[in-house]
């Protein structure tokens, strides 16, 4: 009879290609799996992320092993899965702001809603308080989002106000500046005089311009500088039979002298006036009806004119004697 013979035999597992797929996804809020194939096909496979078995959300990067279960099959694969950040929009606010000595910070909102976002002014994250014209990056910080913009924060100069000051004066030869102040305080005005930056001398009208010249502020302001050559004061009464009579003086404004002296021809007026200044010498017994005596030109500095005046008739007890300066078109700019 034949003897049985009993053999043990160890069938191992056969070898599976596994190729793992899916391993670059963007952040959605939902979990992100990795795919395999095997070879043979449509084995089992179970997947780890970071050692954990459950799928991962968040954006970043995690090691995947992905591991064939199956009776008679083994085999593995490892990858990375790569989730990246999602798209954010963001949009830019508050780019047009006037200076007020404050930081001037631009605002942003995003979609989705609620997400940092930082800033930067012309490369710095200190935001500006000078006015000026300022390239503005506003740059999500999320951990799931990635977005950004770009735009130009614009601060304003700020408006000042502007007080010329005294606008009417009274010729004297020299020039008549104009002296704004301002508010708030301090700041320089350039004025232009009909244009010119030189202040006027001559009697006339000129129309003025007031201009704040500063970083930070705005302003002007317009008038008109009146120069007026309306300046007249009687002399002192001359009273009638004095003899002897030496030169008695009367200012008239800052125009020179008005000097009345009494000659072997009677009284004579010497008025010195400045280059092209136009007067005309008055003559009153009573301070209120006027007589014209005569008209006067100056000649230039120091020179003089000399007028024959009458003196005081039989029953006039006094003679007053004034000089008018007036406008004419010769002392006009």
């Amino acid at each position: 009879a034949a003897t049985s013979v009993t053999r043990t035999f160890t069938v191992t597992q056969a070898t599976a290609t596994v190729t793992l797929a899916g391993l670059s996804q963007t952040y959605d809020v939902t979990a992100k799996v990795a795919t395999a194939t095997t070879v043979p096909a449509g084995l089992t496979v179970n997947f780890t992320y970071a050692g954990s078995t459950t799928a991962p959300t968040a954006a970043g990067s995690y090691a995947v092993v992905g591991t064939v279960s199956a009776a008679n099959y083994t085999g593995s694969a490892t990858g990375t899965l790569v989730i990246g950040k999602a798209e954010a929009t963001v949009t830019l606010a508050g780019l047009s702001q006037t200076y007020d000595i404050t930081a001037k910070v631009a605002t942003a909102t995003t979609v989705p809603a609620g997400l940092t976002v930082d800033f930067t002014y012309a490369g710095s994250t200190t935001a500006p308080t000078a006015a000026g014209s300022y390239e503005v990056v506003g740059t999500v910080v999320d951990g799931n989002y990635v977005g950004s913009a770009t735009g130009t924060l614009v601060i304003e100069k700020a408006t000042a106000t502007i007080n010329l000051g005294d606008l009417t004066r009274t010729y004297n030869g020299g020039p008549k500046v104009v002296n704004p102040t301002t508010v708030p305080a301090g700041l320089k005005v350039i004025v232009t005089y009909n244009g010119s930056l030189n202040a006027p001398s001559l009697p006339g009208s000129y129309a003025v311009v007031g201009t704040v010249s500063d970083v930070n502020y705005t302003g002007s302001k317009t008038g008109t500088l009146k120069i007026s050559l309306f300046i007249e004061k009687p002399t002192e009464p001359l009273e009638e039979g004095i003899k002897g009579y030496n030169g008695g003086r009367s200012t008239v404004g800052d125009l020179g002298g008005l000097e009345i002296v009494l000659g072997a021809d009677g009284l004579a007026v010497k008025a010195s006036l400045g280059l092209g200044v136009r007067a005309v010498l008055l003559q009153s017994t009573d301070l209120v009806n006027w007589v014209e005596v005569r008209e006067l030109t100056g000649q230039g500095a120091e020179k003089r004119v000399s007028v024959p005046v009458a003196m005081p008739s039989q029953g006039e007890r006094s003679l007053f004697l004034k000089l008018q300066l007036r406008e004419s078109e010769e002392t006009q700019e």
